[in-house]
């Protein structure tokens, strides 16, 4: 499989403070920080959590991630 175009930016999201991501985390680091909703809220958009999905669901195949019990993606520190 090939490398997503963002692998290497979603994988310096993993680091000690934050060993753990799902697709929301993830999109919200991809958008840089909180993104104001029409309802007032703050939330990732939705194109940002697909975005994320996908990059998690190629690095899970190449086996750089893996999902814990919790649901959580964590990073196995391999390098293929």
């Amino acid at each position: 499989m090939m490398a997503h175009p963002l692998q290497e930016i979603v994988l310096g999201f993993f680091n000690d403070e934050r060993p753990a991501h799902d697709a929301t985390t993830i999109s919200y680091c991809l958008a840089g920080g909180l993104v104001k909703t029409k309802g007032g809220s703050y939330a990732p958009t939705r194109a940002y959590k697909t975005v994320a999905r996908d990059v998690l669901g190629c690095l899970e195949e190449q086996g750089l991630v893996v999902i814990d019990a919790l649901g959580w993606h964590r990073r196995t520190w391999r390098r293929p």
